[in-house]
């Protein structure tokens, strides 16, 4: 809401630009899904957005990503 009501105020900007605008300022766990479905206008993104942090509260939140080195093994019996 408080982009809509900066993105008044610059009447050159168009509606694809202004949702591309929005879209760079979203979190990275929900933008590049927003981009995907490559919404036209401002209104759509939002809505988009709106919809994937919605989804991404309701999921519970995933483990960390187990890498790195393994465990070393313990050294052979004498």
């Amino acid at each position: 809401d408080r982009f809509q009501a900066l993105a008044c105020h610059a009447p050159g900007v168009t509606a694809l630009q202004r949702a591309e605008l929005f879209i760079g300022g979203l979190p990275d766990h929900i933008r590049v899904d927003v981009e995907l479905k490559g919404p036209q206008d401002l209104q759509t993104a939002m809505y988009y957005a709106r919809a994937l942090e919605r989804r991404a509260q309701a999921l519970p939140p995933t483990p960390a990503p187990r890498g790195g080195r393994p465990h070393p093994r313990p050294p052979p019996p004498a």
